[in-house]
């Protein structure tokens, strides 16, 4: 189904929205002891408690929502073609920062500060949105990524 142009801005810009209410309403929607924690002053002497599973639970939601959007907008500025392309770099860059998130998190450490705080950033922010728009223009303008976002 080919989209006119203003749908397509119409839902991007809807996407984008919904992307901002999910920071904004970070707090009131998504359980992170660990927001509040690194607004203190001393937050390296120690860890905030916290509810693993349910942090955890509450991070995969908060991915999967940020990928959702971040996959549609993605696919809107594009085409249908980069789908399966997306799914997988998602899907890949979710497990690994996952899992690296949580050991960091159940094993942390003052010296590990910034690789996790700059982890968590990946999980709970869509990062990956503005490195892959840039990349994909740039990949599509010299060509070299043209085998999957080119309709046949």
């Amino acid at each position: 189904m080919k989209l006119s142009k203003p749908v397509k801005i119409v839902l991007l810009l809807l996407l984008g929205s919904f992307l901002i209410a999910v920071r904004t309403f970070e707090n009131n929607w998504f359980y992170d002891p660990f927001i509040a924690h690194f607004k203190q002053a001393d937050y390296l002497k120690s860890v905030p408690g916290f509810e693993t599973i349910r942090l955890i639970y509450n991070l995969l939601l908060r991915y999967i929502l940020n990928s959702f959007a971040s996959i549609l907008i993605l696919v809107l500025i594009f085409d249908t073609q980069i789908i399966r392309f997306l799914l997988a770099l998602y899907l890949l860059f979710g497990i690994l920062l996952g899992l690296i998130y949580v050991f960091l998190m159940l094993y942390f450490l003052p010296e590990s500060f910034t690789l996790f705080f700059y982890i968590r950033r990946f999980v709970i922010q869509p990062l990956l949105l503005f490195v892959l728009i840039p990349a994909i223009f740039y990949g599509r303008k010299t060509n070299k990524i043209d085998t999957f976002t080119t309709k046949k």
